[in-house]
C-alpha cells in the first residue's frame, strides 16, 4: 500500500473515531435497592437530555405499576450508572393528598429514607448531568 493511501486511510479512521467520540451519551440508568437487597423497578418519568425534552408526572408513570413492599423508615439506595453533577440528586414524595411532591432530604446523597406512615407512595428521583436532567419514579408499599 502506498504512503498516500495509508495516509488517506488514516484520515478516514481518525474522522470515524472523532464522530464516534462525539456521539450523544444515552440517558443514565438508575438502580434503586432496598436495605433487604431487593431491586425496586423504576420508570422513566421525564427528562431534558441533549436538547430533547419529555415531560411526565410520576403519578401517571406509576399508575398501573406494582408497589414493592418496604419497611417503615427503610433506606433505599440510589445508584446511577454514571455519576451526576455534584449536589444535583434529589427526591420528592408523592401522595394522594398533595397536588405536588414533597421534597425529601437524602442521606449522603445516596439514600432516600422511606416514610414512617403505612400506605402506597411514589417517589421521584432526579439528577443533573452536563447533558441535562433526568427524573425517574418508583412505587412502594410501606408496611
Amino acid at each position: 500500500m502506498s504512503a498516500m493511501k495509508m495516509f488517506k486511510l488514516g484520515l478516514v479512521l481518525l474522522f470515524v473515531m472523532a464522530i464516534a467520540g462525539c456521539a450523544e451519551r444515552p440517558l443514565p440508568e438508575l438502580k434503586v435497592t432496598s436495605e433487604s437487597n431487593i431491586q425496586i423497578p423504576i420508570s422513566l418519568d421525564s427528562y431534558m437530555w441533549n436538547h430533547e425534552v419529555t415531560y411526565g408526572d410520576p403519578r401517571s408513570a406509576m399508575k398501573n405499576a406494582k408497589a414493592f413492599v418496604v419497611q417503615k423508615g427503610e433506606r433505599l439506595k440510589i445508584d446511577f450508572n454514571t455519576q451526576p453533577n455534584e449536589e444535583t440528586v434529589g427526591s420528592h414524595l408523592w401522595m394522594e393528598s398533595h397536588d405536588r411532591g414533597i421534597k425529601q432530604d437524602l442521606i449522603d446523597n445516596s439514600y432516600v429514607k422511606v416514610t414512617n406512615e403505612t400506605g402506597e407512595y411514589i417517589y421521584s428521583i432526579y439528577a443533573t448531568w452536563d447533558e441535562g436532567t433526568v427524573s425517574y419514579a418508583i412505587k412502594v408499599k410501606v408496611e
